[in-house]
């Protein structure tokens, strides 16, 4: 016996307890003995020492010995308890058996009988500690996760830990006394009789895969080990092993199907492989076996020798910082062909830290590469082209964050700084900012939202500034890899817009144009053809003179509307321009008979000298026209301009409105254009016009001008 054991002696007589000391640790030197004058000092000790077994007298003052085993027996009930006593009598020995003593012995002081009680000692401790030990096996046997079984000489289970009845589904007891043949497949049985058993006789072990039937039968993938007891005996552990052939299966399909190759490798100069998993073949040209018998060395004949310096770099610092590595470069199969592969890999370490290995996966990444190259082209390309749009373009993240941003919307809305700057700044904000500038800030902003939360295309929205700016919007969901995106177009359209209202104003005087021809001349027409008729079967001279004024009045309307056609509401350079110059020179170019021009002003104002003299003409036409030849037509300042009046009969109130519209005439050979002239010239110098009537009755036309110099 190896370990030694602790004895405490309780006896109320010194020179017994001394005595006693003496003889045990003489008889066993693996015995030390602690002593105690009484079982209260006793159960002192206990409290603090280590105490194998206890030998105590019987015949003690306070406690007896019957009393302190029974106080040891409420504290430490597997304690080995010895009554050694010099009263021995059988009532003694029968109350202490049943007060569970471990051993009873009456004293004698003889060296024979010290021994005994020295062997007796060792005995129950070394029973107590088997016990225990048993225990403590039982109880890891019943907590393993491993499944374990004992069968006797003839293959009948005499214990099953709750791990092996759970792997074939029974309850524990069940299972005891059936023979092994209830767990095992069929294919496995004649197997376990003529090769399994007797390779156990022979070796006393066995390990391997068998098929597990179990009580409900299913089976299962189990690995089986069997080793023989002193006794005879078989200790059997079973481990189910399903998953772990279905995980070494998906990991073989994994290596299969892996567009590269695993490794393993020295961590040396050329990078010498030591195993290799997947198609290495396929990735360099080299078989695995030439790779691990250095018929090709990866590292220094591979590699690319450009590539190589720098590979070897990367990987020693990181393996400086116990870290992972990723690196790209070239390698040159077998074959000559260059490839760009990728590669991840890790250092493994010993206890020390020293690199024992390198392991990781190395792939193909030429297509990537190329693919990257013509995505860089792609992107030059699309930068460009996003550069030199005549358009404002914004591209945004699900998140609203700017991704990209052209020159040209800089310019649109007046952002401060560069294109670059904004890429990541909230498109929210922007938008607030944007929009004040906008006639309907609130409007802005809330179409946006709706436009991304929606995600629906939208072509051609117009957006009104404060400045009179208009700018268009369109916009398109897009799929970016992060998530989705939106792609904003901006186009400023204010000078498109204008040209489009001067080609709707032309179009509009083409349609009225059209519109006079087809009514206003064929008036004349008509009754130039009735006097033509009558001429011809009359032959009264004065039918012609008839057919004659109805042309003129037809020369008259097309001069009339060939310059409403070409000129419109358009005017040319402006100047200061003196009046009585100009009022003289348009007196001059109308038929004005007997009428006579008064003008009674000195000032100028700023106008198209052209389209000025044009407005005097047509007043002086219309005067003599609706006047008589005898008319005087005078022309004067006002406060803020000048007034053309004459001592005709005047306009009616009723009629000042329409005598300005386009068309409309009160004698038979008027154009009905005059004054509509004299209103659009009005309009295109931004004058104001009033026709009142003059002291004599007459018509009066004032225009005002904030241009007027008297």
């Amino acid at each position: 016996m190896d370990d030694p054991i602790s004895v405490l002696h309780v006896d109320d007589d010194p020179s017994v307890a001394g005595l006693t000391t003496t003889f045990l640790e003489g008889a066993n030197a693996e015995i030390t003995v602690e002593t105690a004058p009484s079982a209260s000092d006793g159960l002192d000790r206990l409290a603090v020492d280590d105490i194998d077994c206890i030998v105590s007298d019987y015949d003690m003052p306070g406690q007896n010995g019957l009393e302190f085993l029974e106080a040891v027996r409420a504290e430490y009930p597997d304690m080995p308890f010895i009554l050694f006593t010099g009263k021995g009598s059988e009532e003694i020995a029968s109350e202490a058996i049943s007060a569970g003593v471990t051993d009873y012995l009456q004293k004698e002081f003889s060296a024979d009988h010290y021994t005994l009680l020295a062997n007796r000692v060792q005995n129950v401790v070394e029973r107590v500690r088997a016990q225990h030990e048993n225990q403590r096996q039982l109880e890891a046997m019943e907590t393993s996760r491993e499944g374990i079984s004992i069968l006797d000489e003839d293959g009948y289970f005499t214990y099953v830990n709750h791990s092996f009845a759970a792997l074939y589904r029974y309850p524990p007891d069940e299972l005891i006394g059936e023979h092994w043949e209830v767990v095992s497949h069929d294919e496995d049985r004649d197997r376990i009789r003529t090769e399994i058993l007797p390779a156990i006789e022979e070796t006393g072990f066995w390990n391997g895969e068998m098929t597990g039937l179990r009580s409900d039968g299913t089976t299962f993938v189990e690995e089986k080990r069997f080793s023989t007891t002193a006794n005879g005996n078989l200790i059997c552990t079973v481990f189910d092993i399903t998953e772990q052939q279905k995980s070494a299966r998906q990991f073989e399909t994994l290596i299969e199907n892996i567009p590269g190759m695993v490794y393993r490798c020295q961590n040396a100069p050329g990078w010498p492989m030591e195993n290799i998993l997947g198609d290495a073949e396929e990735l360099t040209g080299y078989t695995p076996s030439e790779l691990e018998s250095r018929k090709a060395v990866f590292g220094s004949e591979i590699i690319v020798s450009s590539d190589r310096e720098e590979t070897w770099h990367e990987v020693q610092d990181a393996l400086a910082t116990t870290k992972p590595f990723e690196i790209t470069y070239r390698i040159k199969t077998k074959d000559g062909t260059t490839r760009w592969v990728w590669e991840r890999g890790q250092g493994i370490y010993d206890s020390e830290g020293n690199v024992e290995a390198l392991e990781g996966l190395i792939t193909d990444l030429t297509k990537q590469k190329a693919y990257e190259q013509d995505l860089e082209r792609t992107n030059a390309v699309l930068s460009t082209l996003i550069e030199t749009l005549p358009v404002g373009i914004l591209v945004e993240d699900e998140s609203r964050t700017v991704l990209a941003i052209n020159e040209r919307l800089f310019e649109l809305f007046g952002f401060d700084g560069s294109p670059e700057h904004i890429v990541g700044a909230d498109c929210q904000s922007m938008a607030e900012h944007v929009s004040e500038h906008c006639v309907d800030p609130r409007g802005f902003v809330q179409r946006i939202e709706t436009v991304v939360a929606e995600r629906t295309p939208t072509d051609n929205e117009e957006i009104a500034f404060q400045s009179g700016q208009i700018v268009e919007r369109s916009y398109r969901p897009i799929d970016l890899p992060q998530g989705d995106g939106h792609l904003w177009m901006y186009r400023d359209i204010t000078e498109e817009k204008e040209q489009k209202e001067q080609l709707k104003h032309q179009r509009n005087k083409l349609e009225e144009f059209a519109s006079v021809v087809s009514h206003d001349i064929r008036n004349p027409l008509t009754v130039a053809a009735g006097h033509l008729e009558l001429a011809r079967e009359t032959s009264e001279t004065a039918h012609l003179e008839e057919v004659k004024r109805s042309h003129d009045r037809i020369e008259r309307i097309i001069d009339d509307l060939l310059w409403l056609a070409r000129e419109g509401r358009d005017i040319g350079g402006t100047h200061p321009v003196v009046l009585p110059r100009v009022v003289e020179n348009a007196w001059r170019q109308v038929e004005t008979g007997d009428a006579l021009l008064h003008t009674e002003c000195e000032s100028s104002v700023t106008a198209d000298p052209d389209r000025l003299q044009q407005l005097f003409e047509n007043l002086f036409r219309n005067a003599i026209e609706h006047g008589g030849s005898a008319v005087t037509v005078r022309v004067g300042e006002v406060d803020d301009g000048f007034f053309v009046e004459d001592d005709g009969c005047g306009i009616a109130n009723a009629k000042r409105d329409l005598v300005l519209e386009d068309g409309y005439t009160t004698i038979p050979d008027g154009t009905g254009y005059g004054l509509s002239i004299v209103r659009k010239i009005t309009e295109a110098h931004d004058w104001e016009l009033e026709l009142t009537e003059s002291i004599t009755g007459g018509a009066r036309f004032e225009f005002s001008t904030d241009t007027f110099q008297s």
